[in-house]
């Protein structure tokens, strides 16, 4: 477990609200707009994958902006930040992918978005149109963990046959065993 998730589990596991256990709250929690907002960093970093270049970006603010932020909270609110989260929030809550997979997500190009990437759409000022984007994706994707149909198995594994992925992975990532 990285240090930023730790930190986020730790947050939420100390953090109770009125009536409910501490160790009975939501790990989604961290993105909701009433977590402080070193929290609400540490889960875009640690959860979702991005990095303090993207989160500054996205919002419209300097690294260094950032960095304050996951220090202390801070009363300003960007509206890219605010986007940012707010779409990171609903992604992470449909459980639509796997977490990483949603910083992935924020940094391709999306033909939904006019092969524009969501992080520059936020910047723009485009939430609406980045949320609804979100939301077809959301839609569109089967629960974390769902089995798939047997015939897109099936061809899964004949596009496959006679690769060696491990081979190639490790060509990839420049790491030879």
């Amino acid at each position: 477990m990285t240090s930023n998730m730790a930190d986020v589990a730790r947050t939420m596991r100390d953090r109770p609200t009125s009536g409910e256990s501490p160790r009975g709250r939501d790990p989604h929690d961290a993105l909701a707009p009433e977590a402080p907002r070193p929290v609400q960093i540490a889960a875009l970093q640690g959860v979702i994958g991005l990095k303090v270049r993207e989160i500054a970006f996205a919002a419209s603010v300097s690294e260094q902006t950032i960095r304050n932020w996951k220090k202390a909270d801070s009363h300003d609110r960007p509206s890219g930040y605010d986007d940012l989260r707010a779409i990171a929030e609903r992604l992470l809550r449909a459980d639509a992918v796997d977490p990483p997979l949603i910083g992935a997500w924020f940094r391709s190009r999306n033909r939904g978005l006019g092969y524009t990437r969501p992080l520059e759409a936020i910047r723009a000022g485009e939430f609406a149109r980045v949320m609804d984007v979100a939301e077809s994706f959301i839609a569109l994707s089967p629960p974390v963990g769902a089995k798939r149909p047997e015939d897109v198995r099936r061809r899964k594994r004949s596009f496959l046959a006679g690769r060696d992925l491990g081979r190639e992975l490790a060509q990839l990532t420049g790491s030879e065993d």
